[in-house]
């Protein structure tokens, strides 16, 4: 990262971080990738320019080798997460499938050079999360199928890569509200937890998504507001409110090994 440069100086990339083109080997947890393309609004063009200039206005927010520093918090985020700029996709004209064939493919090509084995570590830097564990969906038992007021179920599934031999169980009332580890309870709402998709890490919904033989990612954060954290929260959005006959759990207190 070129952090020392005045932010008017020196080639734009976005946040001054090095260009790596898809056609070369990069290494990075974070590749940025520019979409320069509006031929769909008719005589109202302008997002075509929008890549160049967040590249240009980023150069004032270059990160440091400590990173972002948080005001709210007072603590620097992304500690040490290398970033690049994959350049732009080059769109094709009034040609809007070859276009998007075109997105597809880099963005493919993205995913495939971030080149790292943690893969959420900007995530977790980013919000104080963590990953709680890796697994493979084994069945999903169905309570109620209705949406919203009524849908419920339990995923079932087992640990693999450091998780393997372990099991675990999400219920879910619409959202993931409970999470164990074999026996032990490891995270619960009001905090959010989410699945995602091992390969893509795509965010999975609770309507089918995780289907047997599914690899997938279990992650948890804190609410994003405070306020579901004291005893008025708590009492709304925690297990008990649910029927389920524990307090609340904060996963960065729980034991997830």
């Amino acid at each position: 990262m070129r952090y020392t440069e005045l932010a008017f100086t020196g080639p734009a990339t976005f946040f001054k971080a090095p260009y790596r083109p898809l056609t070369e080997p990069w290494q990075a947890e974070v590749g940025l990738l520019g979409l320069p393309y509006d031929f769909a609004v008719g005589y109202r063009p302008g997002a075509r320019f929008a890549p160049n200039a967040l590249r240009e206005a980023s150069g004032r927010y270059a990160p440091g080798p400590e990173g972002w520093f948080d005001l709210e918090t007072e603590t620097y985020r992304l500690q040490g997460v290398h970033l690049v700029d994959a350049g732009d996709v080059d769109p094709a004209q009034l040609e809007y499938h070859e276009t998007f064939r075109r997105i597809t493919e880099a963005a493919r090509a993205l995913r495939a050079g971030r080149g790292t084995a943690r893969p959420l570590q900007p995530l977790i830097e980013l919000t104080g999360g963590r990953l709680l564990f890796e697994a493979e969906a084994e069945a999903t038992d169905w309570r109620h199928t209705e949406p919203y007021t009524f849908r419920e179920l339990t995923y079932r599934l087992r640990g693999v890569g450091p998780d393997a031999g372990a099991t675990f169980r999400i219920w879910v009332k619409n959202e993931h509200h409970a999470v164990w580890r074999d026996s032990a309870v490891i995270a619960t709402s009001p905090d959010i937890i989410a699945l995602l998709d091992a390969e893509s890490l795509r965010p999975l919904t609770t309507l089918g998504d995780v289907t047997p033989g599914r690899r997938v990612i279990a992650f948890a954060m804190k609410a994003m507001d405070s306020q579901w954290h004291t005893p008025a929260g708590l009492a709304l959005l925690g297990p008990r409110h649910f029927g389920l006959d524990f307090d609340y759990v904060p996963f960065d207190r729980a034991a997830t090994a």
